[in-house]
């Protein structure tokens, strides 16, 4: 009799042991399970918004070398190609071209080394009194994007607006 009490008593003593690892394991598995999460899409979201401001406020104030006498900034060859769009642009650069085309090939040049080359799809437009200045786009548009705005003001025209939506 004496036996059979004790194997009981170990019996017990067993699977409580066993509930112990099965309990410990299934806490080990839920923190596992938070911790290699990923995390969050604010930071995805919070970097291209910053790529979209960075990018549009360096494409504006940006030189280029129309001239070889002065630097002219990105904004003046805005104001520029847009006051004069049908005769493309006032301002004829060293090169013989005028301040639209110039600027088309600057901002193409601009998007080449930077948002094309980090493979971000985007859209970029620059409109002014229902005339498009600039429309260039990367990639394809998606659902998920991040607008930036620009205004700027054109004297005789009102104030163009220029926004830069990178998708992704």
């Amino acid at each position: 009799m004496l036996t059979i009490t004790t194997n009981k008593k170990s019996q017990m003593e067993i699977i409580g042991l066993v509930i112990i690892v099965i309990l410990i394991s299934l806490a080990l598995l839920f923190v596992l399970q938070f911790s290699l999460k990923k995390p969050v899409s604010v930071k995805k979201s919070y970097t291209h918004a910053t790529v979209a401001s960075n990018e549009i406020n360096a494409l504006i104030k940006s030189n280029t070398n129309c001239s070889g006498r002065t630097m002219i900034a990105v904004s003046d060859l805005l104001k520029d190609c847009a006051l004069y769009r049908r005769q493309n642009g006032y301002m004829v650069c060293d090169n013989g071209m005028k301040s639209c085309e110039f600027l088309d090939n600057t901002v193409d040049d601009i998007l080449d080394k930077t948002l094309r080359a980090w493979g971000k799809d985007f859209k970029l437009t620059a409109i002014v009194s229902d005339t498009i200045v600039i429309n260039k786009t990367g990639g394809t548009a998606q659902a998920a994007r991040e607008v930036e705005m620009y205004p700027l003001q054109i004297p005789g025209m009102g104030i163009m607006f220029i926004n830069l939506e990178i998708y992704g």
